[in-house]
């Protein structure tokens, strides 16, 4: 997963840095201090940088973001950083897509989706 660049969570910053509307998964800071800690991942299905968007002036201060190639791809990866990381923003584990019929490909993944199936 390369979240390598660190950005401020800025209007500006999101304009230059998260130029395409695609699915991708982020992660948010709210530290003053380094090093960048993982308080909050999230992802968008269609259109990261409107995602982004509406965490300015959120109280997050950085993010780091990477691209998926579909909304699965984002929604692993969601899963996989939130599993790797326990964000303690988040309010529970990632919730797929509406509709969708995959899971989270965590084996160890103890969510309601993964004991029901």
């Amino acid at each position: 997963m390369p979240f390598l660049s660190l950005h401020s969570l800025t209007e500006h910053e999101i304009e230059v840095s998260v130029k395409s509307k695609r699915p991708g998964v982020y992660i948010l800071d709210r530290s003053i201090d380094p090093p960048f800690k993982f308080h909050y991942v999230g992802r968008s299905d269609n259109d990261l940088p409107g995602n982004l968007r509406t965490w300015v002036e959120s109280g997050y201060r950085y993010f780091k973001f990477d691209y998926a190639f579909d909304a699965q791809d984002a929604f692993e990866t969601q899963c996989r950083v939130y599993h790797e990381n326990h964000p303690p923003d988040n309010d529970g584990h990632p919730q797929k897509p509406h509709g969708a019929s995959y899971e989270c490909p965590v084996a160890e993944c103890g969510t309601i989706e993964k004991r029901v199936a």
